[in-house]
C-alpha cells in the first residue's frame, strides 16, 4: 500500500499564511480577494492556479513571465514568515512517523518543493517520505488528479525493480480541501478528509472524515485499502 499526505492544511498549519500572502501580492496588483472568496474558490489551488484564477476573474491578461514573478514574490513573503514560525497541526509529526513506520508514505501538494522540504526538515519528518510531488512536478492543480497519479507512477517505478506494482485502490490519501478530495477520488484512490479547513458536510465525498491527526492511523488505512 501507499499512503499519500497533502501538505498545506494537513501537515502544515500554514493555510492562513498562504492566504495572507496571496492577498498581499494581489493587492499590489490592484486585485482584491476576500476571505470568503479565498475559502470558496482558491483554497486547494496551487499558486499558479490561484493567480490565474484571480486574473481571469478580474478580466486581466496574465503572461507566463508575470505569473512567474507573482509566484516568486509570494514565495519570498512566505519564506520570510516561516523562517520564524514552525506551523504544524497538533499530532502531525507523530502521525507521519507512525504511518511511515508501517507503510511507504509520500506527499502530493500544490506547495513549492522548497517550502515542503524546509518545513519537513525543521519538523524532523523529511526522511519519513519516500516521494514528494510538488507544484513544480505537475501541469494541473487539484481537483485534477495528475499529482496523485504521478505519485503512484513514481512508486510503481520503484516496485517494478522487484517485479511488483499496485493500483490506485491500494492507495490512501489524507486531504483537507474539497479540491483535494476530488483529486484523490478522481485518481481512484481512497480518501480520508480532515476538518482542518472545511466542514464535514463540505468534505462529504471522502471515504472517511476525521477531526484530528491522531485519528489517521495504520488501522484506518488497512480498513480502507485492505492488507
Amino acid at each position: 500500500m501507499l499512503v499519500l499526505f497533502d501538505f498545506n492544511g494537513v501537515i502544515a498549519d500554514d493555510e492562513p499564511v498562504h492566504q495572507a500572502m496571496l492577498q498581499k501580492v494581489l493587492a499590489e496588483e490592484g486585485i482584491t480577494v476576500t476571505d470568503v472568496e479565498y475559502h470558496d474558490v482558491y483554497l486547494g489551488f496551487d499558486d499558479k492556479g490561484c493567480f490565474a484564477e484571480a486574473f481571469q476573474r478580474a478580466q486581466r491578461h496574465l503572461s507566463e513571465e508575470a505569473l512567474a514573478d507573482l509566484i516568486h514574490r509570494k514565495s519570498a513573503c512566505y519564506d520570510a514568515h516561516i523562517a520564524d514560525h514552525l506551523l504544524l497541526f497538533p499530532g502531525a509529526q507523530e502521525c507521519v512517523r507512525a504511518m511511515s513506520a508501517v507503510f511507504p508514505t509520500g506527499i502530493v501538494s500544490g506547495a513549492l518543493a522548497k517550502e515542503i522540504e524546509a518545513i519537513c526538515k525543521r519538523a524532523d519528518i523529511w526522511e519519513a517520505f519516500a516521494l514528494v510531488v510538488s507544484a513544480e512536478d505537475t501541469q494541473a492543480c487539484k481537483p485534477h488528479p495528475e499529482g496523485y497519479l504521478k505519485a503512484l507512477a513514481l512508486f510503481n517505478l520503484f516496485l517494478a525493480e522487484h517485479g511488483r506494482r499496485i493500483g490506485p485502490s491500494r492507495c490512501v490519501v489524507i486531504e483537507d480541501s474539497v479540491a483535494g478530495v476530488a483529486a484523490a477520488k478522481a485518481a481512484g484512490m481512497h480518501c480520508v478528509a480532515i476538518t482542518h479547513s472545511y466542514t464535514a458536510s463540505e468534505l462529504g465525498r471522502a471515504d472517511r472524515i476525521i477531526d484530528r491527526m491522531d485519528q489517521f492511523t495504520p488501522e484506518l488505512v488497512r480498513a480502507l485499502a485492505g492488507g
